[in-house]
């Protein structure tokens, strides 16, 4: 006779994240620098079309259907190009690199489907933590760092190779920040880690593996 399959009520999760998220803003401030200013600058950039990023997650289902955890993940979107100014002749060509970054630690509470399928796991998650954002420009050496509330909120789908090993796929949106800056009317576009959180916010697919404990 089969012993019975042992309850893993520890999981942990390590996932790569690929994020759709906003970058209205960001990118933009990237067009009005590409533009450029007659006889001042001019940019030379690609835009933003999505951020990259990792995360880890330690979860305990506390019940048969419910779960709670801790998640930390890290996310970032970069530019590089270059930037030619006139103020003095010869015309000057410089590179330039713009990056936005957050970090944030995240309370989570999940909710399985009822499968009857021991390899299989279907959960809903919730989170809300602290983000930290950082904005940074290499020519302007402008950096700012700003920290704010954050939720995302989604669905995961784990498949279990062996009884304790799994690859694990999530789909969420987040949101880094519970306010909506107003954006400057200058030009340049006067871009800044206030509206980097707010370009963070989007969809985001993650893709990575899962160990029962």
């Amino acid at each position: 006779m089969d012993k019975p399959r042992e309850r893993k009520l520890w999981t942990i999760s390590l996932y790569g994240i690929y994020g759709l998220s906003n970058l209205d803003v960001i990118n933009e401030y990237i067009q009005e620098l590409n533009i450029g200013i007659d006889g001042y600058f001019k940019g030379d950039f690609n835009k933003i079309k999505s951020v990259t990023g990792a995360s880890l997650c330690l979860s305990y289902q506390s019940r048969a259907l419910i779960g709670t955890g801790l998640e930390y993940e890290y996310l970032r979107g970069a530019s590089r190009g270059t930037m030619t100014t006139y103020e003095l002749p010869p015309p000057s060509v410089k590179s330039h690199e713009i990056i936005i970054s957050t970090h944030g630690f995240l309370g989570t509470i999940t909710l399985a489907a009822p499968l009857a399928l021991p390899r299989l796991d279907i959960k809903g998650m919730a989170g809300a933590g602290v983000y930290f954002t950082k904005y940074y420009e290499t020519i302007f050496i402008k950096s700012e760092d700003s920290t704010s509330l954050g939720f995302k909120a989604g669905i995961g789908l784990s498949y279990f190779l062996t009884d304790n090993l799994g690859i694990s796929v999530e789909a969420c949106y987040r949101m880094i920040t519970l306010k909506s800056p107003g954006v400057a009317e200058s030009f340049p576009l006067q871009y800044g880690v206030e509206l980097a959180q707010k370009d963070f916010n989007g969809f985001g697919l993650a893709l990575g593996i899962c160990l029962r404990l």
